[in-house]
Parts: structure tokens; C-alpha cells; sequence
């Protein structure tokens, strides 16, 4: 066997194998970004020399005109993963040296051998974790993807050494944030909380725990203001490890889109959209760009992106509930129902229970949606948000319960307002006060519904449960109104603007 030299660069305790783009410290593999090794790379080959902004641009970036703010993002990591700041120094209106002493070293291919047998043991053991920052954190992806399938974009501008315990602890919390109720999202928020505070350089970490923050505002605790303001503390943190984190922007959007921020819907799309643009197999970014849409009114749009999501990630139960609401937003009742039963309840207890209870009493099997309720109401008599009492608002209107029903009103938004989904409580009451025949009531409800986030113009054309408001001037000119200002909403590209899709 031919004995082939291969070259290496040491400083410290750590060595570059420019060949298989790896760099070590003390026999362990650091993984980096293939930018932020590439950064690193040119600085130590041309040690001791200053090397130009515009050269170090040039050779990381090739063929893309990128932002000065990259190079200083990638010496900003680099210098974290070091540990010393001061091994490469900045010149001022030049460029960057590298300060540390670097050694050329050359092996044979028997010491070469030996070195790939290891580097494959290390990428065994640590392969997962590194793909998880190579895609953004994203652990659905099918583990057999090419690495060239991942765009450049989306790799991550921070270093991704991941804790082994970190990482489990990391996994296990997804399983839980999918689930939305209180037991899970607790759980979750925990386990991520032990996962950051190993491992506080995991930037996934940190922003599938300002998700699940959000969450807990959103549905759980929205009275206590200090868990949003957590969840976008460690968005903060998140981006200031891995600027390029398709999680970043799935998180910013998810804060952004709830009632405390007036439900802003146009920038929430934006920053889903940038998620999935970072990287197409986000299912998540696509799922949240779709309930967006279809509270909207563009439930078609949103139905071919819940199915993308599927196609993606079939096991996405939570978007696989929201076919339920999309039925009943198109009066498709029955399929309504028969959607619901093909997803587990403890998915989203309370949504479930009030869209298959909506259903049902759009049907006018009042009795079943009767039981169904008060079942729900005993398990979980808070009832965040008052969905399942609007619910129960409309079965008793219908029924001739009029005192009944606005008991349920008035209980529904004591419990309910400020939760992320009143503004489908706000929805069930004006249909409540449209069955009563209390038109003024009805159009002040729908009109918080619209302006507290659910602005769905296309179920409010055509709803039964909305007969008589429907007749009225002041309705039919609210409809065209949220026509108008909603109906090219998507992607923003019918109306001129240049925001990303």
C-alpha cells in the first residue's frame, strides 16, 4: 500500500483535518457548520498573517453575496468553541488574524486508517446529534437524507458539540410539546429546562423550550405574563447561538401569533415561512403557516399545507386534528367527525372535545353533543380559553334554554378571555346571541372573534349557526370588509409585496 501523506494543523489541544473537514480536541470530534469550519480553516492556513474581510468573504462564500454580519456571526462562534477569545484577533477596518501558534503536521496512511476508523466510531456515537443541528433540530427527517440535501441555509452559524444526556433529555420533550395539555407541556418545559442548563450551548434546546413557553401561555396560564416573556428570552438565546435556526424563526412566529400581540398575522406567516424556506422538511413551520392561514379564511390553502405536513411528518398528530376544524369551517359535519375519531383526544383535549362538539350540534344531535360536553367540563372544569362553554352556550340556545345559555356565555368569558383560543369562544357566543335572536350582541362578538385573531371570513359568509346575523347591513359589511383586507393574504404576492415564499 502506497504510503499517502496526509496533511493536519494543531494549536492547543485542538487539530483540523482540512481534508475530512473535522476539527478535534484531545481525540474528541467538535462538530462545526460547514461555514464556521470554513472560516476557521482560512484564518489558521494563513496564521500568522492578517487575512481581508473581502478575501475571508470570497473564499466561505464563494458564489453568494452574503452580509459582513456573517463572518463576524461565524468568529463570534468560533471563538465560543475555542474558548479563547483572543485566538483570533480583529483588525480594525481589515480583516481577522489568527494569534495561536499553528503546526503543520503530516501522517502516513496507516496513522490516516487509524484516524477514519476513529472519526467513524465518533459520527456513530454522535451522528444524531449532529444531524439534528444540521437540520435545525428538526428529528423528524428521515435519517437516510444525503447531507446534501441540506441547504447551506440551513445549517447552523454556531457549534453543535451536543451532551449526550442534553440531547435525550431533548428528544424525550419533543414527544411531550406535541401534546397540548397542562400534564405534558409541564413535563415538557422540565425536561428541556434540565437539557438547557447541561448543555446551555444547545440552541435547539433553547428554542423548543421558548415553544413550549409559549405554549403554556397560550392555552395554560395566560393570566401569568412571565412565560411569554421566557419564551422569547430563550429565542434570544437560541439565536445568539445558531443565527440560522429554522427553530428561531418557528418560535418567534409562535410568540408572535397569540392575543398579547394583537394576533399579528401577516409577520407570524412571514416568520413560519422563513422557517420552512431555511428548511423544507420542517413540518411544524408548515403546519403553524397553515392554521394560520385557515384562521384567515383560506382553508384550502391550508388543507394542501396540513397534507404536505403529513407527507413530512405522518405522525404529526396535532396537525392531523386540525382537518376537524377545516370540516366544520366548510360545514362538512359528519367528515368533521369522522376526522376526530382518527386522532387521539389527549392530543388537544379541550379543542377536540369543543370541535366534535360543534359538530354535533351543527348536525343537531344536541344529546350527544350535550354528553360529550359535560364529560369534558368534569374532567377539566377551568376550561381554559371557555371553548367547551360557548359550546355548551349554543346546545342550550338551541334547545330553548335561553337562561341556560347565557349562564354559559357568562362563564365562558370569565374563564376564557386572554387565552390564545377565545377567539373561537368568541365565535361560539355570537352564534349563541344569533340563535337568541340578539343580532346587536352577535355582531360585537363576531367582530372580537375577527379582531382577536380568527378573522375566517369564509366560514362567517356561509355558517348556519350565523342565519340571522347574516341578514343584517352591518354584517354584510363587515364580511366584505375582512374580504378585502384577507383575501390575498397568502404568501403576499398578490399583493405586491415582497415578503419571502
Amino acid at each position: 500500500m502506497a504510503n499517502i501523506r496526509k496533511r493536519f494543523y494543531e494549536f492547543g489541544s485542538f487539530r483540523i483535518d482540512p481534508e475530512e473537514r473535522l476539527l478535534w480536541k484531545e481525540g474528541q470530534a467538535v462538530a462545526l457548520p460547514p461555514k464556521v469550519f470554513a472560516t476557521l480553516l482560512v484564518l489558521v492556513e494563513k496564521a500568522p498573517q492578517v487575512v481581508e474581510k473581502d478575501e475571508l468573504l470570497k473564499t466561505v462564500w464563494p458564489d453568494t453575496f452574503v452580509e459582513e454580519s456573517n463572518l463576524s456571526q461565524n468568529v463570534f462562534s468560533l471563538r465560543k468553541v475555542l474558548g479563547a477569545p483572543e485566538c483570533i484577533e480583529n483588525i480594525p477596518k481589515r480583516g481577522y488574524r489568527f494569534r495561536s501558534a499553528v503546526r503543520s503536521v503530516e501522517e502516513g496512511s496507516r496513522e490516516t486508517a487509524l484516524a477514519r476508523r476513529s472519526l467513524r466510531r465518533v459520527r456513530l456515537a454522535a451522528g444524531a446529534a449532529v444531524l439534528v443541528a444540521l437540520t435545525g433540530g428538526a428529528l423528524y427527517l428521515r435519517f437516510g437524507h444525503p447531507r446534501s440535501q441540506v441547504p447551506s441555509s440551513a445549517r447552523p452559524a454556531a457549534p453543535v458539540a451536543v451532551s449526550a444526556e442534553a440531547y435525550d433529555l431533548y428528544l424525550r420533550a419533543r414527544y411531550h410539546l406535541d401534546r397540548k395539555n397542562r400534564k405534558d407541556n409541564d413535563e415538557a418545559i422540565a425536561l428541556l429546562e434540565k437539557s438547557t442548563s447541561i448543555d446551555p450551548l444547545f440552541a435547539p434546546a433553547q428554542a423548543q423550550l421558548a415553544l413550549a413557553y409559549g405554549v403554556k401561555s397560550f392555552f395554560f396560564n395566560a393570566t401569568e405574563p412571565q412565560w411569554e416573556d421566557k419564551g422569547f428570552a430563550a429565542i434570544q438565546k437560541a439565536e445568539a447561538l445558531n443565527i440560522d435556526l429554522p427553530e428561531i424563526h418557528f418560535g418567534r412566529s409562535s410568540l408572535l401569533w397569540r392575543h398579547s400581540h394583537a394576533f399579528p398575522h401577516r409577520e407570524a406567516l412571514v416568520e413560519a415561512r422563513k422557517a420552512y424556506s431555511i428548511q423544507p422538511n420542517f413540518d411544524e413551520a408548515w403546519h403553524l403557516h397553515a392554521v394560520i392561514l385557515f384562521h384567515v379564511g383560506h382553508i384550502q390553502e391550508a388543507w394542501r399545507e396540513i397534507e404536505k405536513t403529513l407527507s413530512i411528518n405522518p405522525a404529526n398528530d396535532q396537525a392531523r386534528y386540525r382537518f376537524g376544524p377545516m370540516l366544520n369551517y366548510q360545514r362538512k359535519w359528519q367528515e368533521a367527525i369522522d376526522a376526530l375519531n382518527h386522532v387521539p383526544r389527549e392530543v388537544t383535549p379541550g379543542l377536540w372535545s369543543y370541535q366534535m362538539a360543534w359538530a354535533l350540534q351543527s348536525l343537531n344531535r344536541l344529546p350527544e353533543a350535550s354528553r360529550l360536553l359535560e364529560a369534558a367540563l368534569a374532567e377539566d372544569t377551568s376550561d381554559p380559553g371557555g371553548n367547551l362553554y360557548g359550546a355548551r352556550a349554543m346546545v342550550r340556545a338551541k334547545s330553548g334554554d335561553r337562561h341556560g345559555a347565557e349562564s354559559d356565555v357568562a362563564r365562558a368569558i370569565r374563564v376564557g378571555k386572554g387565552f390564545g383560543h377565545f377567539h373561537h369562544t368568541a365565535y361560539s357566543l355570537a352564534a349563541v346571541y344569533s340563535v337568541l335572536g340578539d343580532l346587536d350582541k352577535a355582531q360585537e362578538w363576531i367582530e372580537n372573534a375577527s379582531n382577536d385573531g380568527f378573522p375566517c371570513y369564509t366560514l362567517f359568509e356561509a355558517d348556519p349557526n350565523l342565519q340571522r346575523l347574516r341578514a343584517t347591513p352591518r354584517f354584510q359589511a363587515f364580511v366584505v370588509k375582512l374580504r378585502r383586507e384577507y383575501e390575498h393574504i397568502p404568501g403576499e404576492t398578490e399583493s405586491g409585496s415582497n415578503l419571502p415564499h
